[in-house]
C-alpha cells in the first residue's frame, strides 16, 4: 500500500525487552518462510545423473526433531520469561528440563 511505513518487528521486540523470543520464534518459523539455495534441496530428490525427478510439497520428515528441539527452547525461555515476570524462581526446573530436551532429540 502506498506510503505505509515499514515496520521492523525485531526492533520492536528489543526494544520491549523481548527479542531473544523474537530470535527463538524467527528460527522456528524462518525456514518454512524464508528459502535460501541451500534449503531447496529439501524439497527435490535428484537421480544420479543430477536430474530433478521428485518436487516434495514440504520438507523432509527428518527436520522434524530438529524443528521440535527449538519448539521446546523457546518454551522454557517463555517459562522463564512468566517466572521472572511472576517473581518465581524455576530456574532449577527449566534447566532439568533443558537437559532432558537436549537428551532426546539428536540433531544430525
Amino acid at each position: 500500500e502506498a506510503g505505509a511505513a515499514e515496520s521492523n518487528t525485531y526492533l520492536y521486540a528489543n526494544k520491549i525487552g523481548c527479542a531473544e523470543i523474537y530470535d527463538s520464534l524467527y528460527r522456528i518459523a524462518s525456514a518454512a518462510t524464508h528459502s535460501t539455495p541451500r534449503s531447496l534441496s529439501d524439497y527435490v530428490s535428484e537421480n544420479e545423473r543430477g536430474e530433478l525427478v521428485v518436487l516434495h510439497r514440504r520438507p523432509q520428515r527428518g527436520q522434524i526433531a530438529e524443528r521440535l528441539h527449538d519448539l521446546g527452547q523457546f518454551l522454557l525461555k517463555v517459562r522463564l520469561g512468566f517466572d521472572e515476570l511472576f517473581d518465581l524462581d524455576g530456574k532449577a526446573e527449566i534447566s532439568a528440563l533443558r537437559s532432558e530436551l537436549d537428551a532426546a532429540v539428536i540433531i544430525e
